[in-house]
């Protein structure tokens, strides 16, 4: 290829960058703004003295649904963006992992009502990163193991503040451990958002069960996209006593 028509192209994707950006977030805008109108609708009957019983389970299904909806059309729209090759935005401040972690248990249980979803923390959770981002992440994590896993069982998320940062596992069993090898789309979000927080996520199975670990440091470093990051590690464990 020559030069003028590798620096044409080179300049073409610059231009495009900015143009695709603008799109997936005017396309993004429009889609929550729709789902929050039948959220907001939903939550207002929900609350309406007058909905029957059988109706208000009906309206409470349109609520989780549009919920579900919410975050799928979010994790599309990061991960469309990420294969712009535009940087994740990030808003870091102090924030707390205990408080992620709740928030992010208590979402789980208001979308899967029935699961049993033990939360526990040692340690200290404080670090400086995008809260919402970061509440995403674990909140994902906990939808993968949810959706891998049978309504009879339980999922348990940990977490641990260490000398170097914190880590987050989320353990559970998948009804077919070998079809669950795969990533999926909520898991290849939740690694963008530790990568952009300068940490990663670990994927390890034994014969029965299986976990999902996430490492962040409590300071994002400096900022790189990971975009040449090696393959998400799936790996296999001894049975845990």
């Amino acid at each position: 290829m020559s030069n003028k028509i590798r620096n044409h192209s080179t300049s073409t994707v610059l231009r495009h960058g900015p143009i695709e950006q603008h799109l997936l977030t005017g396309t993004g805008d429009e889609m929550r703004r729709s789902l929050w109108t039948i959220m907001a609708s939903a939550r207002l009957l929900l609350r309406s003295r007058d909905l029957a019983g059988r109706n208000h389970r009906l309206v409470e299904r349109i609520d989780g649904s549009a919920q579900r909806l919410m975050h799928i059309v979010r994790d599309l729209l990061d991960e469309a963006l990420a294969h712009t090759g535009l940087a994740m935005p990030l808003s870091p401040a102090a924030t707390d992992m205990r408080v992620i972690a709740e928030e992010a248990v208590t979402e789980a249980k208001i979308n899967n009502p029935g699961r049993f979803i033990e939360r526990s923390g040692v340690g200290s959770g404080a670090g400086e990163w995008d809260h919402d981002r970061v509440l995403q992440l674990v909140s994902n994590l906990l939808a993968h193991a949810l959706d891998r896993s049978s309504e009879s069982t339980a999922i348990s998320l940990a977490w641990s503040g260490t000398a170097h940062g914190v880590f987050v596992e989320v353990d559970y069993e998948p009804d077919a451990p070998a079809a669950d090898r795969d990533i999926g789309l909520g898991l290849s979000v939740a690694r963008r958002i530790a990568l952009a927080h300068g940490g990663d996520i670990r994927k390890s199975h034994t014969s029965s069960a299986a976990r999902l670990r996430v490492d962040l440091p409590r300071l994002i470093p400096v900022r790189a996209e990971h975009l040449g990051a090696p393959p998400f590690r799936v790996v296999q464990e001894r049975s845990r006593a």
